[in-house]
């Protein structure tokens, strides 16, 4: 079982499963790999410079991994940019 679950954690982080619901109103949440490819940036940027709710975060609608019930790190993009 705990093999099983190392799995599960390695599946998430090549491709994770974001609960796009787990948001503010009017927002989505996309997975940061989504945002840039951290596989192929040496110092990755600043990952809330990327968010569309940035100027009014608060703590309230986490975006964190280890806060986050899917335990995914996102960013939140607005309903009508996400495609």
């Amino acid at each position: 079982m705990a093999e099983l679950s190392a799995y599960i954690r390695l599946l998430k982080k090549i491709h994770p499963w974001v609960d796009p619901n787990e948001a503010p109103p009017g927002y989505r949440a996309v997975a940061k790999t989504a945002v840039y490819d951290s596989l192929n940036v040496a110092c990755p940027p600043n990952l809330c410079r990327k968010c569309d709710w940035r100027s009014k975060c608060s703590g309230e609608h986490p975006c964190t991994s280890y806060r986050r019930k899917d335990g995914q790190s996102v960013v939140f993009k607005k309903v009508e940019e996400v495609s």
